[in-house]
């Protein structure tokens, strides 16, 4: 009688190779030097050039509603800046949809908002919700923003997040058209989920 040989496993082989982490100052030099320019739409996310999905028509009519809606609700110490850069120390800087930063004489002509200039970021999610959801929320609450909004377009929802801590957000509220977010971060914002979510 034969026996079939029992396969042996054979584990899979170790990746040993280092990763190099880009720093905020090796990324500008890229930009600087023409290996990038702002139409390649690259984000520095924890050391990584993370090539950022296409804006599709989608995506451009929601980030309008909050350039045409937000303004309105907001108070006259804080700034609404659209698709610009926040410089998180010293391996990130992400291009947010959206960023409640506060005022500041000079308007950040020499350096973009940190982490403690923020006071909310908004991303507006199609193709990249997991992405905004899990990784860069865990970006911005270990930077200690105190409020990051994602608008689920595919689901007509808006995730809230708040209490940022090193190991992530710890309180996550889940709104939908019917609700009304108000902000724990920028006085006076209160605004209904529907003018976002259209």
């Amino acid at each position: 009688m034969a026996f079939a040989a029992t396969p042996r496993y054979v584990p899979p082989p170790v990746d040993t190779r280092g990763r190099y982490a880009f720093t905020v100052r090796d990324f500008h030099q890229l930009v600087q030097s023409g290996h990038f320019t702002r139409q390649d739409r690259i984000e520095l996310i924890n050391g990584e050039l993370t090539i950022m999905p296409p804006i599709g028509p989608e995506h451009s009519f929601h980030t309008r509603r909050i350039t045409n809606v937000l303004p309105v609700e907001l108070p006259s110490d804080v700034m609404l800046q659209m698709n610009e850069p926040i410089t998180i120390p010293e391996h990130s800087e992400p291009q947010p949809d959206a960023a409640v930063v506060k005022a500041k004489a000079d308007g950040y002509r020499k350096a973009h908002p940190g982490p403690k200039d923020v006071l909310l970021i908004i991303e507006v999610a199609d193709s990249s919700v997991e992405f905004d959801v899990q990784i860069k929320s865990k970006l911005y609450a270990k930077a200690g923003i105190p409020e990051y909004w994602v608008m689920n377009i595919k689901e007509a929802s808006l995730h809230v997040f708040t209490g940022p801590s090193a190991k992530g957000y710890k309180n996550i509220e889940v709104l939908d058209a019917a609700d009304t977010v108000r902000s724990r971060s920028v006085k006076g914002l209160k605004i209904a989920v529907k003018k976002l979510l259209g």
